[in-house]
Parts: structure tokens; sequence; C-alpha cells
């Protein structure tokens, strides 16, 4: 019988994480994520699980190599000051990715739009948004700014944002819109629907889904977005319309981050005249 042997070729640093059987690290210094979650709403709550959303965005975002700060049921102060360190975080750390994700209650008001506190119930006209809660435009400038790429993640569209009769979802009209939030460039906005959601909403499961097939391969966020935007509008027979928009932000990927390092490795067999190939690092 040919007797075999395996040889494993790898440098000292390689040979290292083979050793320890590591084949991906997380938590890339320059990509940060800040994740809020808003559903305790003093008036106007969603039925729909908004908690549930944000944490499997925390979970995928860190598969991706992320650091993501999750935040929950925040009110005015907490969202802005939030939203501060995130961005002087950004700011701080060259060529950085940042990637901002809501979850709650969207308005429209006074040819603007903003993300809505869980103190809402003193929400009581267009008016009051500026005051009381956080200007998307606000947001947008201040990400560009502070990193080389920005991405705006609003599931925002939910129906009685604030105690008004004539209250309008962040998402009302958008698409009908050529640059609804900013003429800043560098970045990328999506949002799940072009009105209002009042029963279950599939946006985020579906973001989610889409965000785990990126961990192992490299997906281009252009397409990655598009992908959700048609899974989304089929599987919800069009009842969401998803958006999204991508100003003068060079198309990358998010995810590839778990290609093995391993495959630097070859495998020779023995004899006079052995054949090598690529293999697993073990």
């Amino acid at each position: 019988m040919k007797n075999k042997i395996s040889l494993i070729h790898c440098g000292s640093f390689l040979f290292i994480m083979c050793l320890f059987g590591i084949q991906s690290l997380y938590a890339d210094n320059d990509k940060m994520a800040l994740v809020i979650s808003n559903s305790e709403y003093s008036y106007g709550k969603p039925t729909h699980n908004i908690a549930n959303d944000a944490q499997n965005m925390n979970d995928v975002l860190k598969q991706l190599g992320f650091d993501v700060t999750l935040k929950m049921n925040l009110d005015h102060g907490a969202m802005e000051s939030a939203i501060y360190e995130f961005t002087n975080r950004l700011k701080n750390v060259p060529q950085s990715t940042g990637l901002f994700y809501f979850a709650g209650h969207g308005a429209q008001g006074q040819i603007q739009h903003f993300l809505v506190p869980v103190n809402n119930f003193y929400i009581r006209s267009e008016g009051h948004l500026k005051y009381k809660a956080v200007s998307v435009n606000q947001i947008i400038e201040d990400m560009t700014m502070a990193s080389s790429k920005s991405i705006i993640i609003l599931d925002a569209c939910y129906d009685k944002p604030y105690n008004s009769w004539n209250a309008q979802s962040l998402c009302h009209g958008l698409t009908k819109k050529t640059l609804p939030f900013s003429n800043q460039s560098g970045f990328m906005i999506a949002y799940p629907h072009e009105e209002t959601i009042r029963g279950n909403n599939i946006y985020t499961e579906t973001l989610v889904q889409t965000l785990k097939q990126a961990i192992e391969k490299s997906i281009g966020i252009e397409r990655m977005f598009m992908r959700v935007d048609a899974a989304v509008e089929k599987n919800s027979y069009r009842r969401q319309v998803p958006w999204h928009q991508r100003i003068n932000l060079e198309d990358f990927s998010l995810g590839g981050i778990k290609t093995p390092i391993t495959s630097q490795c070859r495998c020779c067999t023995g004899g006079f005249y052995p054949t090598c190939y690529p293999c697993p690092c073990q």
C-alpha cells in the first residue's frame, strides 16, 4: 500500500493560527455600528417585535466584524448622546466604516425627517419634531463627516409616530423624492416601505438573512440591498416595497471576513515526486 504523508507548510503566524483553529478575527477596528431599538413608546406602540429585530441585527453585525453598540428604548436626550458618542468614535479612526441602524417610529415634518424617541406623547405637531425628535439629516451629515463609508438603515415606517391625527411616518412618499434626506455624499441609506406599516414587518428579518450570507461570501453592498428589496417585495406580496439610495459612495463589501486564512497552507504526498495542493490548515 502506497504510504502518504501530509506536510503543512505555513509561516510562523499562520502556523499558530492553524494550531489553535482560529479562522476569523471579529470586531475589525475600523468597522463600527450603532443599533437603536425603540419600542416602549408612550404613544402609538408598534405591534411588531422591534426589540427582536434589533437584537438580530446586533448579532449578525458582530459576526461581520463590526464593533456594535446596542441601545434600547431611548428618550430624546439619550438618543442624541448615543449618536454623538458614536460619530465621535468614527472620527478617531481613519478610513472608518460606520453603520447606523434604527428600529422604531420615524416621522416627517417641515420638509425634514426625524427619528422619534420613546417619550413621544407630548409631540403634538410637526413643529415639535425639531425640538423633541432626532434629525435624520443631521445624522447623515455627522456620519459622512466622521467616516469614509456611511450606511444608514431606518426601519422606521410604522403608523402613528406621534400624538397627532395627521402625523406622517418617515417613509410616507419617499420613493417619489430624488434626494429625500440630504445632499451630503458618501453614504447609503435604506428603508423598508413607501408608506406606513400597520402589521407584520419582514424588512429587518430579510436584511439579517442576507447579511448572514455576506459573512462567508463577499457581496457588494449595492447587490446586497437589491437582494433585500426584491425579497421583501416578493414575500410581502408587494405590501412592502423597500428602497435604498447610494449617494456618491463607491461599492464595497461588508462581509467575506470569514474566508479562511487556512487556504494559504499546502499539503504534499510523500515519495520522491510529491504532489502538493492547497489544503486546510488544521
